[in-house]
């Protein structure tokens, strides 16, 4: 199930994607990622209105979402007030996701304790589940007011667990990740990463993107349009120069790369890059029309290429 979980989740990421902004204190202090999606906020925007017109297209996402709603009583599509994913590491199995805003969470929880593999313990007043999907692990728990926390981590799951439950461990504003995670109230997507502790998903391969300290995303929408800031933080004001030069490289062979990738060639037109000492940052902006047909556009070419990967999926 949880894996599942994890794939949806990714989905409405990809597909945006009164709320719930990210808190601070209730990250634990030893992670070094998070991004967060208000879905509240994103479904109550003009994009959010257009993804789940998209969704509805789209009869088997649809019925994925039906699946997961039949079996755990929660609708992705209007259930969630906010998502949650971080992580104490890059490892990508250490990662902690965390629905928030659930109506109701008895019928997960029954599903959850339905499993044979299920076990739980408690620990620190709360009951820990650990319970086996597809030969994973998975462990978590229900916290009231319909959160619900899932790792296939344990040690991630308890210390999340508790830190959201007691209010303390959380980040502070003296560590990096602490600094960067407030003022997210305003945000339908907030990421940051501290970059000295490597990236999710493993360092990147351009050395001049190692001397990057952290990177900070905001999406917002306003009057229709949607605008990204993206704040990379260099080790120092040469480095930082390094980094813009390659991000306007980048910039500029989407501008050309109309052939080979046309739904990035908009986006490029429309971003800029300043420098301000160690800090690089790069804008783009599009109306929310546009981004649903460009993520549109990025997932068909990515359902093309998967079909092509396969023996026997061709046209």
């Amino acid at each position: 199930m949880k894996r599942s979980m994890w794939g949806l989740a990714v989905a409405l990421l990809a597909l945006g994607a009164q709320g719930s902004p990210l808190q601070p204190e209730q990250v634990p202090a030893q992670a070094t990622w998070f991004v967060h999606l208000d879905v509240e906020k994103l479904l109550a925007s003009q994009v959010g209105a257009q993804i789940l017109e998209a969704i509805k297209a789209e009869p088997k996402l649809s019925a994925q979402l039906d699946v997961v709603q039949n079996a755990v009583g929660v609708d992705l599509r209007k259930d969630i007030k906010g998502l949650s994913l971080f992580g104490p590491d890059a490892h990508k199995d250490h990662g902690v996701m965390v629905f928030s805003g659930l109506p109701n969470t008895d019928k997960l929880l029954t599903t959850i304790k339905a499993n044979p593999t299920h076990e739980e313990q408690a620990e620190g007043g709360l009951t820990m589940h650990k319970w086996n999907d597809k030969g994973h692990d998975n462990f978590g728990t229900i916290l009231p007011g319909g959160v619900c926390i899932i790792s296939g981590f344990a040690e991630a799951a308890r210390v999340s667990a508790q830190v959201i439950h007691s209010g303390q461990g959380g980040l502070t504003a003296e560590s990096t990740l602490g600094g960067l995670a407030k003022g997210g109230g305003a945000c339908i997507l907030r990421a940051a990463v501290d970059g000295s502790a490597g990236l999710p998903g493993g360092q990147p391969q351009a050395a001049v993107l190692k001397k990057v300290v952290s990177a900070d995303l905001k999406l917002h929408e306003r009057d229709a349009k949607v605008s990204a800031e993206l704040t990379l933080t260099a080790d120092a004001p040469a480095s930082a120069t390094q980094v813009a030069d390659v991000v306007r490289g980048l910039i500029a062979y989407g501008q050309l790369a109309e052939e080979i990738a046309p739904q990035w060639k908009q986006i490029a037109q429309a971003a800029a890059v300043t420098q301000s000492g160690a800090q690089v940052k790069l804008t783009a902006g599009c109306t929310a029309a546009e981004l649903v047909a460009w993520i549109r556009k990025a997932r068909g070419g990515k359902q093309q290429q998967t079909k092509a990967s396969v023996p026997g999926g061709g046209t």
